[in-house]
């Protein structure tokens, strides 16, 4: 990009490095090799700059260990009010209004349903408090067991990171990481 052709106030679209045509400039190339480094180690540049610590580990692995029977208590909630809506969601255009669709279908139809089929199985079998208790937690099971997830994700990152700093690959991360600044840096001086 020339600098004349910069307007000012104007907002330029960034490009996906995989969309540039041949003869790219360098800048991208850094840009994809930094990407595919990261993707390939399986961390995210989150775990670059601050990875876990051999003690907070030991006490992710503890927490999730202790929190799995409620992980599995909320199991009944949270997969079909997660997988339900995901059908209809795939067929959206505007994904700006994903998370509306979720909760909208969610709390229209597969709430309701699923509190009628658990009150059917769970009040016979233990009562109608635990029954009406359960159905009532239903949105905050339902964020806890995104929350679990999120937190086996991170996990995962954290044993991906230390497997790559074994390997070496994360020399490699942050040298592509330098080189990619230093690229941005020289465009960044450029255009001003």
């Amino acid at each position: 990009i020339e600098n004349e052709n910069l307007e000012e106030g104007k907002c330029y679209t960034i490009v996906n490095p995989d969309e540039v045509p041949e003869g790219r400039p360098v800048a991208y190339e850094k840009v994809k090799a930094y990407r595919n480094g990261l993707e390939f180690a399986g961390i995210d540049e989150a775990e670059l700059d601050s990875p876990g610590t051999a003690a907070e580990i030991f006490g992710k692995i503890l927490g999730l260990i202790l929190l799995l029977p409620l992980a599995i208590v909320a199991l009944w909630p949270s997969i079909v009010s997660w997988f339900f809506p995901m059908r209809f969601e795939k067929k959206m255009e505007d994904r700006m209004f994903q998370g509306t669709l979720l909760m909208a279908l969610n709390a229209l139809f597969v709430f309701p349903i699923l509190g009628m089929i658990t009150l059917a199985v769970v009040w016979p079998l233990w009562g109608f408090i635990p029954a009406i208790c359960w159905v009532l937690l239903f949105p905050a099971l339902c964020v806890f067991e995104w929350n679990y997830v999120k937190w086996l994700g991170g996990l995962r990152k954290d044993f991906a990171f230390r497997e790559a700093l074994r390997s070496g690959k994360i020399e490699d991360i942050k040298k592509a990481r330098s080189e990619m600044n230093e690229e941005l840096d020289k465009l960044l001086k450029y255009a001003e």
